[in-house]
């Protein structure tokens, strides 16, 4: 069940850098290669290519011979050792420039020994800012669905594939996983029970909830940014509108009052403010309204599936119509569309915690996969499982 992942795009700028393997008193296995997790991290962002030539192994940055690697192509030298020690894994590294013969970078990273993989996922991003002056997502994960003929699976995963964890397996449809801001807690919809319900769920101890079980239609969960509340979509009524859903009360508020079929909210980063599907213009459109109520405006045309940066700057949204869907990332005034998506048909995208990134899935016939871009479409990997599509991804938060 493990996602494979490939670069099918990448900067032609990508910086080269030397990962040596980790002096390391622990017993290698792919959970335990430090080097061979940050070699794979940075070379799946497509802005840093990996330097397989090694000219030397050396351990500390007091030992780097600069004029070696910088033969070997090498701009820039990851060295380290990891080590365990009271129930945890440590690693100690630096970053060599080897045209300077400096070190930029030096610390020592601490993680649970039942998280190894963290070690390397957080040494990564430390490696990854200071060489691009970009945050970047390594150590985060993903909620994902994947279906295999009639069964389904919500999956968490590391943001590079590995480590999947069964949150909840079933023989009818599981959609829209959202997580929750603390990186604990995922809403999403189960038909376990014939019908769509929302649940929330622990993704450590298992314990869940249902909170909305009306009759008709409780769909695309979305939690607001500080954790108290649950957008969603209902038809208590009839007719789908946006609901709000209070955690610490169970209240219910309506947002939107409307003959059309409003659907898939997507808080703004403050929380002010939903983004919402709607087709009250003649065509599914994205509009925006007020987190109270109020009069809703359209943002943009011929469009579905909307997610907010939590920078707030951007969002994503699939463009077009029918089966010809293209993900495009905008302005959050709806300006500045830049399509990046190739279809056929793109849907459901997510951003990375820091902004920078965002995934979505890719369904072409009875195959699908996901896909993961930079937001200006210059960097691109796909992620793929040999046990079935993949589809609806949500981001974890850091």
């Amino acid at each position: 069940a493990q996602l494979n992942i490939q670069v099918t795009k990448g900067s032609a700028s990508a910086i080269p850098v030397a990962v040596v393997p980790f002096g390391s008193s622990l017993a290698v296995n792919q959970d335990s290669d430090v080097a061979g997790i940050i070699r794979n991290d940075l070379a799946k962002s497509g802005q840093i290519r990996s330097i397989t030539n090694l000219p030397a192994s050396p351990t500390s940055p007091s030992t780097v011979d600069v004029g070696q690697f910088r033969s070997a192509g090498a701009d820039f030298v990851v060295v380290g050792t990891a080590s365990q020690a009271s129930g945890n894994y440590v690693a100690e590294f630096a970053l060599v420039d080897t045209a300077k013969g400096t070190t930029l970078l030096q610390n020592r990273i601490t993680v649970p020994s039942n998280q190894p993989r963290k070690l390397g996922h957080a040494i990564s991003d430390l490696v990854y800012e200071r060489l691009t002056g970009q945050k970047s997502s390594f150590a985060s994960r993903l909620a994902y669905v994947q279906q295999s003929g009639s069964s389904y699976a919500l999956v968490v995963a590391d943001s590079d594939g590995f480590n999947p964890n069964f949150v909840l397996n079933s023989n009818e449809p599981i959609l829209s996983p959202s997580w929750a801001p603390d990186g604990r807690r995922l809403a999403y919809v189960s038909y376990e029970n014939r019908r769509p319900e929302i649940f929330v769920q622990d993704v450590f101890n298992g314990s869940r909830q249902v909170i909305a079980n009306n009759s008709g239609v409780n769909t695309s969960p979305a939690w607001s940014p500080d954790g108290s509340r649950i957008a969603m979509t209902l038809s208590p009524n009839g007719n789908s509108e946006i609901y709000v859903y209070d955690m610490n009360s169970a209240g219910i508020s309506r947002i939107t009052r409307n003959k059309a079929i409003d659907s898939e909210p997507a808080w703004s980063s403050d929380g002010s403010a939903l983004y919402f599907t709607s087709d009250r213009g003649g065509s599914p459109g994205i509009y925006r309204v007020s987190a109270r109520g109020g009069k809703a405006s359209r943002v943009v045309g011929s469009a579905q599936s909307v997610d907010v940066s939590p920078r707030g700057d951007k969002i994503a949204y699939a463009a077009g119509s029918g089966s010809n869907m293209r993900l495009v990332v905008a302005n959050a005034n709806g300006g500045g569309a830049n399509t990046i998506g190739n279809g056929p048909a793109d849907d459901t995208p997510s951003f990375s915690p820091d902004g920078s990134l965002v995934v979505y899935a890719v369904r072409s016939g009875s195959s699908g996969h996901l896909v993961v871009a930079s937001v200006d479409g210059k960097v691109q990997q796909k992620l793929s499982s040999s046990s079935g599509l993949v589809k609806d991804p949500a981001w974890s938060p850091k």
